[in-house]
């Protein structure tokens, strides 16, 4: 496994069709490969808006850095796993990867300011009661990303009324999202379904076979042209 990179985990109901198998994703094994998450690695505190995180938890990686995590996740593999069934997903799997870095190139995704994020705040990790937050559970993916990427694996696109809220409490608390972080946040769809389709090429060649469904779906939700 990589050294003290560290990798943002997307495929979060991946996960879950993995442990089925009995398997977990390369991000979730611990340093020698045999435990999920791993021993917890300290974080240095970073301030949010500040300078970049320097220091990550081994394990992780910045979800926008598509070259180091498809290097983690054997991307090449998977794709040459996936051309062997369906070429046409493979091609545009490519496509699709490719665009993706040209976006966080041309939006600079991977200068955005860092904060430590919950790394899954997304509906399961949610308790309500009487429709208001109560509680936050699974805190084993905690690491330093952007705020952007944490609203975008909280699906904000499914609601809107996340972001309005934070920005609210955070405009008084002096700690807006700025406006380069709230632009991100669109790219950044984009990118985590490439991550998800990444996750899936990683399950295939393990689990004996791949959801091709589910490859589809994502590659469609990436915004890429079917080649």
């Amino acid at each position: 496994m990589p050294g003290d990179q560290a990798l943002s985990r997307t495929a979060d109901r991946g996960r879950s069709r993995l442990r089925e198998h009995g398997t977990a994703p390369p991000h979730e094994q611990g340093l020698d490969g045999t435990g999920a998450g791993g021993r917890a690695d300290p974080v240095r505190r970073p301030a949010v808006g500040g300078d970049p995180v320097r220091d990550q938890r081994q394990g992780f990686f910045q979800a926008c850095d598509l070259e180091a995590m498809g290097a983690f996740q054997d991307w090449d593999r998977g794709v040459v796993a996936l051309r062997a069934e369906r070429p046409d997903l493979a091609d545009w799997a490519e496509a699709a990867m490719a665009e993706a870095e040209q976006l966080v190139a041309e939006s600079n995704l991977s200068t955005l300011p860092q904060s430590v994020v919950h790394g899954d705040f997304a509906e399961w990790n949610l308790h309500f009661t009487d429709d208001r937050l109560t509680g936050i559970i699974d805190f084993d993916l905690v690491h330093p990303d952007s705020r952007a990427w944490e609203f975008v694996i909280a699906r904000v696109h499914r609601s809107p009324g996340l972001l309005t809220g934070y920005q609210r409490t955070a405009t008084e608390l002096g700690i807006p999202l700025t406006e380069r972080e709230l632009a991100a946040i669109d790219p950044l769809q984009r990118v985590f379904r490439v991550n998800m389709v990444m996750a899936e090429l990683w399950s295939g060649p393990r689990t004996g076979r791949f959801d091709v469904p589910m490859i589809e779906r994502q590659l469609a939700r990436t915004g890429t042209a079917k080649p």
